[in-house]
């Protein structure tokens, strides 16, 4: 594979992983649950931009924080 065909090739699902994160920001972050609820389940929305990841319902996700300097 050239250096040309390695930039413009299409990334998929294993360029990613704990060793290689995909850095992401969060778009949206809101609670599901009702008032009075005894647990809190959240809808998180990442900008996935061209990482080449998609995720579906039932799909596991490692959220690693940045901590400010």
């Amino acid at each position: 594979m050239s250096r040309g065909e390695r930039a413009f090739r299409r990334l998929d699902m294993s360029d990613w992983s704990a060793k290689n994160p995909y850095s992401s920001n969060l778009n949206e972050n809101y609670v599901l649950n009702g008032e009075g609820s005894r647990k809190e389940t959240r809808h998180l929305v990442f900008d996935l931009g061209d990482s080449g990841l998609q995720y579906k319902a039932g799909d596991a996700l490692g959220v690693i924080p940045r901590c400010p300097p």
